[in-house]
């Protein structure tokens, strides 16, 4: 099956989305790594050990995310050749490993706010991490 030329629009796009995209997932990386780094070897308090353990299953999770971003790159600077894609079950995989730490990234943000406006609004309350923390697992 012979496929049809790509117009020169479509070209110029991919190449904004392409630089835009590449610039996102080099930053990506190197910050997220960095405070995966950071957080892993940070020595946590008592009273920091639940800030701490999320922020790291972030700057994890946004890691994740930006690893399983490199095979959309690579279709896309191969002029949309499929590359990794090809194959039907790498490409369900992808999805379900990408859709998956999306969902789990934003569920992060969602615990580490509410436990921010529960130590802001009642500073004197104690969070129970181990509660909070198989919560997340749990959701994982």
């Amino acid at each position: 099956m012979a496929t049809s030329p790509v117009p020169d629009v479509v070209l110029k796009a991919d190449i904004s989305l392409v630089v835009l995209n590449i610039t996102a997932t080099i930053t990506g990386l190197v910050g997220n790594s960095l405070a995966t780094i950071y957080f892993s070897r940070s020595s946590p308090r008592k009273k920091n050990k639940l800030v701490i353990s999320l922020y790291t299953a972030v700057s994890v999770t946004d890691l994740g995310l930006c690893v399983a971003q490199i095979p959309v790159l690579v279709s896309t600077v191969a002029e949309r050749h499929p590359a990794y894609f090809s194959q039907g079950i790498l490409c369900v995989a992808w999805r379900v490993i990408f859709k998956t730490l999306q969902r789990f990234s934003v569920f992060l943000v969602v615990v580490m706010s509410i436990t921010r406006a529960v130590g802001l609004l009642c500073p004197f309350k104690q969070i129970n991490d181990t509660a909070v923390l198989s919560a997340t697992w749990t959701y994982m």
